[in-house]
């Protein structure tokens, strides 16, 4: 250690730095020397205190004292009377007392009620409208008079308009008083009973209840009976009449058959059926002319993708098929009815005449395509369009498998690696 640090001042024990003195103090010796120097808000004075002190703005407890005891003047804002007040609430004290606050910020309003005047806080004048429990609860209420016993009684504003009685028993009296005379809806003859009663007796009500009354129906012009009660509004004589009754309907000719029909306004229909539709869209699509079937004579007509149909169904066409008399004797003959005669391409051309040899007397059970081809071909009847093609498919595949074999034996050594040299025949 250097003899120029910073020395303790307890055991004159020296430090590189004063930090350094201070932690070995507070370790050493159980006391902080660690200090700091302020001005005393009173006096003025300089004076040190510890880091735990911080916060001290007074030297000693005299000036503490004395900076406690002045006082600062202030203005009332209600009362204008002068107040005095420590330094430190100079800024947030307005008022002398708690009655000048309350003044201040109170509000004064006249209830409802009663009329007597009352204070209330400004954040409350807009809820507050009576001045106690009792005048909120008084004017909340009315007297009224009961319907049968003529006493008043105490409720509700609301109840006003829907209590009549002023208890069960007077409610139970009223409706069972029978001194009120009325006429009957169905005789006509004057009874004594109810105030709301009808009828002078059941019978009454049940004739009065199986009467109708006839009306007409606005949609379809059908008579029909409804209860007098309801006569007055009845206008139709069914939920569907009702339906198309309230829709807006306009009347159109029909395009096909030239007759009125009746629709909607927000439909777009131009014919007044679908049969109409249907004879309309095969008139437009120039429909192909009944004609009879071939196998059962049924007359049919065929559908505007299958022109040259000669039976009706496939059922026909294989009961045709199974005939002795319908096919051709052998399966040349056969051929040429369906490629050239029929004009079927050879994919139909196949189907059928297997189909044929199936159920007729050949002695070849099954064709496949590159069969029905040669045959075909040998005929004669086979199309031009069709050689050419199959000729030109056969001259790729062929061209193909060709160039195939030159590219497999190009001259590729790579496999004598694999063998030893005596194992490796010469090119000779």
């Amino acid at each position: 250690m250097s003899d120029d640090g910073h020395q303790c001042p307890t055991c004159d024990r020296s430090f590189d730095s004063e930090i350094a003195v201070k932690i070995h103090h507070s370790k050493a010796h159980d006391e902080s020397i660690a200090t700091i120097q302020k001005t005393c808000q009173e006096c003025g004075v300089e004076f040190a205190v510890k880091g735990n002190s911080k916060d001290q703005q007074y030297c000693s407890v005299e000036c503490a004292g004395e900076a406690r005891s002045e006082r600062v003047t202030h203005t009332c804002e209600v009362c204008a009377e002068t107040f005095e007040t420590v330094p430190s609430d100079a800024d947030g004290r307005r008022f002398c007392s708690r009655d000048c606050r309350r003044e201040a910020f109170n509000e004064t309003m006249a209830c409802e009620q009663c009329g007597d005047e009352f204070e209330v806080h400004q954040n409350r004048a807009d809820e507050r409208r009576f001045c106690s429990r009792e005048c909120d609860f008084e004017f909340h209420r009315v007297e009224i008079e009961c319907g049968h016993c003529e006493d008043t009684f105490v409720v509700t504003r609301s109840e006003a308009d829907s209590r009549l009685y002023c208890s069960e028993e007077c409610h139970a009296a009223a409706v069972t008083n029978t001194d009120v005379e009325g006429t009957c809806r169905h005789c006509g003859e004057t009874f004594v009973g109810r105030e709301d009663q009808q009828w002078c007796s059941q019978n009454c009500y049940v004739e009065d209840a199986r009467e109708r009354v006839t009306l007409t129906c606005e949609t379809c012009g059908v008579e029909y009976e409804k209860p007098p009660n309801k006569a007055e509004r009845s206008r139709y004589c069914s939920w569907e009449c009702k339906t198309r009754g309230q829709r807006n309907y306009i009347v159109k000719d029909c395009e096909y058959c030239g007759e009125q029909f009746q629709t909607a306004s927000y439909n777009d229909n131009r014919f007044c059926s679908a049969d109409c539709w249907t004879a309309h869209m095969a008139a437009e699509a120039d429909a192909v002319a009944r004609r009879e079937c071939k196998g059962c004579g049924v007359k049919f007509q065929p559908p505007r993708s299958h022109r040259d149909q000669e039976f009706c169904t496939s059922d026909c066409w294989h009961e045709y098929m199974r005939r002795d008399e319908s096919r051709p004797g052998s399966v040349s003959a056969l051929l040429v009815e369906l490629y050239d005669e029929r004009d079927l391409n050879h994919q139909q051309t196949y189907k059928r005449v297997n189909v044929a040899l199936q159920h007729g007397d050949y002695d070849v059970r099954y064709l496949t395509k590159d069969d029905v081809r040669e045959r075909l071909r040998d005929l004669g009847v086979w199309h031009e369009q069709s050689l050419h093609y199959y000729s030109a498919l056969e001259a790729a595949e062929s061209e193909q498998d060709g160039r195939d074999e030159e590219e497999d034996g190009a001259g590729d050594d790579s496999w004598r690696e694999y063998y030893s040299t005596e194992e490796v025949p010469s090119d000779d």
